[in-house]
């Protein structure tokens, strides 16, 4: 059984959206697969975890690099993980699975799994000591798990600025708990460091990430990758015609400010983290 507000969310809300605007998506993130393409390497004929592995960006990358390593991509979405299939598909290589299931749960065989690589795909997790534990437990006695996790919001303006403009005319749902399920649920060292420890991981490296976040495009479809994410697509659906207006006249008009004619340009903060078993 999946974690059920996660599994509504990646299911009804945010992955219908997130397989829609796939190829932007891809380019918006693209830095991060490649920090997490440099990640050691993975011996030939083990088994490698893409966990949160979404439309298959960060498979199809695994595959690519490590054409004789077992790949499984796990994901709780089901549109996106039919994106996924249908890319790995199109493009020659090794076979590649796709499992639906959530990883705080999923049942690896213990001990069997050499590498576990996630982009964004380990900071929505309900329980995360559970989830971490579990991940754990699949994990060979000298297995990594190497994952790329957001910063603070503070560090990632280029999520919280422009939600602000909005804001600024509609209702956003407020903050969630800075520590609960969401992109920077992680961003804070002690309390990220606490959740491996008591999941029975040791960090062995930290690397931070401080390129800018790029979006490239016209104006207006800059403004529309942002009125599709989750929380902002749905307050400018609740929101009256002549509020709703009003925001995207606003978004526009900041997205312009900081264009350069070809796209905007942004600070943001991630972290590649690398763990291994205690």
């Amino acid at each position: 059984m999946l974690e059920t507000n996660q599994q509504e969310y990646w299911n009804d809300v945010a992955g219908p959206r997130w397989a829609r605007s796939q190829v932007l998506m891809d380019s918006v993130l693209a830095p991060y697969a490649d920090a997490l393409e440099s990640a050691p390497d993975v011996p030939a004929g083990t088994t490698l975890v893409d966990v949160g592995c979404g439309c298959g960006a960060t498979t199809l990358m695994m595959r690519r690099r490590w054409p004789e390593t077992r790949i499984v991509g796990l994901d709780i979405s089901r549109p996106m993980l039919a994106v996924a299939r249908r890319r790995v598909a199109a493009e020659p290589g090794p076979p590649t699975e796709f499992v639906l299931g959530d990883a705080a749960q999923m049942a690896f065989r213990p001990a069997s799994v050499t590498r576990i690589l996630s982009r964004f795909g380990v900071m929505f997790f309900e329980d995360p000591v559970r989830a971490f534990t579990n991940m754990r437990r699949w994990l060979t006695p000298d297995g990594q798990l190497v994952a790329i996790i957001w910063g603070e919001a503070r560090d990632n303006p280029w999520m919280t600025e422009l939600a602000g403009v909005i804001a600024a005319h509609v209702a956003l749902a407020p903050p969630p708990n800075p520590h609960g399920p969401g992109p920077f649920s992680l961003g804070s060292a002690s309390h990220r460091n606490d959740i491996f420890e008591q999941a029975g991981f040791r960090l062995t490296e930290e690397r931070p990430l401080a390129a800018p976040v790029r979006i490239e495009g016209t104006v207006d479809e800059i403004a529309h990758f942002y009125t599709e994410r989750a929380g902002i697509a749905t307050a400018l659906k609740d929101a009256a015609p002549n509020a709703r207006t009003a925001a995207v006249d606003a978004l526009r008009a900041a997205i312009d400010e900081r264009y350069d004619g070809r796209g905007v340009s942004q600070p943001a903060l991630a972290f590649r983290i690398t763990l291994t078993p205690s």
